[in-house]
């Protein structure tokens, strides 16, 4: 059904005309994990096995997942030098217990066709299934909305209209996580920090940089963290 999804909303990405990278989390169904040092590192590349017949590119390898853990990840090139990633990910415990498949920027026909592809043998397969916490996330590329001059304004009104039509957005796709529309991990981020809006409306004018809009949004990510 996932796959399914997502295969409707990459069809819209000639529309969108704008890099589209998806994150997908998984759980590994013949293994529960009881402790993150007990997830084998070929986990990690099990997923990642798939990228290489359909883009080509270089058989993935293990490395670091960043500076400030010591957590293994996976990752593969495909024939653009484009990473493909399978990285921790919390799914029921409270510990890093799954992983996570993170595209790069998809905007070709071909992406889409690859990454659907992927995601259905994943689930013929069953080796990985989503979890109690599992979830898919859409990053969407912005440079179109930010002027040569570096105004925003077109991007804070973008945000702002997603944030004010939930309702309807939820409608329309009806997401679930543990049988419920929005439970704790998918309230709006407006409803859970209206203070970060309040402050976004009050940019206009010379005051409405990319630079001012992303430094608001990291004024709240301590925030976040405490949500999450």
């Amino acid at each position: 059904m996932r796959a399914f999804l997502i295969w409707g909303i990459l069809a819209c990405l000639p529309l969108l005309a704008e890099p589209v990278g998806i994150e997908n989390e998984y759980y590994y169904t013949r293994q529960l994990f009881t402790s993150r040092d007990q997830i084998p590192n070929d986990l990690y590349l099990k997923i990642l096995h798939k990228v290489r017949p359909l883009l080509g590119g270089s058989p993935p390898t293990i490395e670091a997942w960043s500076r400030e853990s010591e957590l293994p990840s996976g990752v593969a090139l495909d024939r653009q030098g484009r990473p493909w990633r399978v990285v921790p990910e919390f799914i029921h415990a409270g510990f890093r217990d799954g992983v996570e498949l993170v595209s790069p920027p998809l905007v070709e026909d071909e992406d889409s066709q690859a990454l659907h592809t992927i995601l259905h043998q994943i689930e013929l397969e069953g080796d990985f299934s989503a979890g109690a916490k599992s979830s898919s996330h859409f990053t969407i590329g912005v440079d179109h909305l930010v002027d040569p001059d570096g105004n925003a304004s077109k991007l804070v009104n973008a945000i702002l209209f997603v944030e004010s039509h939930w309702p309807e957005i939820y409608a329309l796709f009806s997401p679930t996580r543990a049988g419920y529309r929005v439970n704790r991990f998918s309230v709006p981020l407006s409803a859970d920090l209206p203070e970060l809006f309040h402050e976004l409306r009050a940019l206009r004018g010379p005051h409405c940089t990319f630079e001012r809009v992303k430094a608001l949004f990291e004024s709240y990510h301590p925030r976040e963290l405490q949500l999450a």
